[in-house]
């Protein structure tokens, strides 16, 4: 009997029909579309039963550091790329948003115990520094090859602990798999040297060095006066209001993650380097608004590992096309375009806040499918959202009283 991992997709849906898990029209439904066979889809994941779809937006025409980009948006949320596109006619206005910050080195960690000789240990491998370099790069010769590789080591002492730490140049690759070759190299070469124990050899999410600045400065005569108080009111009140902070970091991660998706990035990788840029700094909020000389004046800084070649990225054909829509030159820029689309999607979002409030819009773009989940058809549905948009009532229940009428005559 083959293990379950073992099966092929059919295979495992039969095997879960027989065992009584699921019922045949299950199976049906979740395989109908794949637009990746089965062997791509196993590339990705292990049990792999079905694919998962999720619509791409566009963001048209977002100027960043001078050059307006095309840029895809996974969600299912409407109101997320329907805001950014808003945004984009605002942060155009004066050059667009301007983002500063280079492709940062990739940290691993080697943590190992050492009961005694610290002291002498720390001196022997400083001593064999150049020698450690040379073991680890062996463990990736292509990334040499390409011109990355271990840029330094630092070795350091915690009690009875020792941490070293190797900080590489990746290249275009977010380069998670090739950190981990490297640290997985050197941890026993080390532990022989030091005659300690190890605990681990892992990669940090965390980038090495200075996070990527997006600032953007929105003319205050194109949202009026009484917005852009309103908008710095609620960016100071984010600086020590956590439950404030929390929904606006969400409203920066609406779009930047969408674009991560799209591009086959690790948004996993992403949340997590922004929430420690944020422990980092002891702070709340990734951005800050404030009003000066008739501009408001947005800012937004955090950390952003990400590449654009490598794992998904390389081979998920949706990833390698929307890369190609993007028309970016190397990892750094995709950085400064997904920085951009942060910061835009905050200001949409703040915007709609302290303007018409956030559920006009929301609900307004949430109307077809709400409609749908009502049980209207598609012949009707365009007419049943309009009514709903214009007595404003989103509900299932109000979608199906008005698709009545409609069938009656009455509407």
């Amino acid at each position: 009997m083959k293990k379950f991992y073992q099966l092929g997709i059919q295979e495992r849906w039969q095997n879960l029909v027989n065992e009584g898990l699921v019922i045949p029209n299950i199976a049906q439904n979740l395989t109908r579309s794949f637009n990746l066979n089965e062997k791509q889809l196993s590339i990705f994941t292990e049990n792999v039963i079905s694919q998962f779809h999720l619509p791409v937006g566009l963001v048209k025409g977002l100027k960043v550091n001078g050059k307006k980009y095309l840029i895809p948006i996974a969600t299912y949320e409407p109101s997320v790329v329907a805001a950014l596109n808003k945004a984009t006619h605002y942060v155009n206005e004066n050059k667009g948003i301007i983002v500063t910050g280079e492709k940062l080195p990739v940290s691993g960690q080697i943590f190992i115990n050492c009961k005694d000789k610290m002291t002498v240990n720390l001196k022997r491998l400083r001593l064999k520094e150049t020698e450690l370099k040379q073991i680890g790069e062996s463990a990736v010769p292509n990334l040499v090859k390409r011109g990355g590789g271990i840029k330094r080591l630092t070795f350091n002492a915690f009690g009875e602990l020792l941490v070293v730490t190797v900080i590489t140049d990746t290249g275009e690759a977010m380069g998670a798999n090739l950190v981990d070759t490297i640290v997985e190299k050197l941890a026993p070469v080390i532990s022989k040297i030091t005659g300690g124990e190890i605990i681990s050899a892992i990669l940090s999410n965390l980038p090495s060095g200075e996070p990527f600045k997006a600032q953007a400065k929105i003319p205050i005569d194109t949202i009026g006066i009484d917005a852009a108080k309103k908008i710095e009111q609620l960016s100071n009140i984010s600086r020590f209001n956590l439950p404030r902070a929390t929904t606006n970091n969400k409203g920066v991660m609406n779009g930047l993650i969408g674009a991560v998706v799209a591009t086959g990035n690790d948004d996993r990788a992403v949340n997590a380097a922004m929430n420690a840029y944020l422990i980092e700094n002891q702070q709340y909020s990734l951005t800050f608004w404030k009003i000066l000389k008739g501009n408001l004046v947005g800012t937004f800084k955090g950390y952003l590992p990400i590449g654009t070649v490598g794992g998904a990225i390389s081979t998920h054909p949706d990833a390698r096309n929307f890369l190609s829509l993007l028309k970016i030159n190397n990892s750094t820029e995709l950085s400064h375009v997904l920085m951009a689309v942060g910061l835009s999607s905050n200001f949409s979002a703040l915007l709609a806040l302290v303007t018409n409030g956030i559920q006009e819009g929301h609900m307004r773009l949430q109307a077809k499918s709400i409609a749908l989940n009502a049980g209207v058809g598609l012949d009707s549905i365009n007419r049943v959202v309009a009514e709903m948009i214009r007595i404003k009532k989103f509900d299932t229940l109000t979608a199906r009283k008005i698709n009545e009428n409609i069938k009656k005559g009455l509407t």
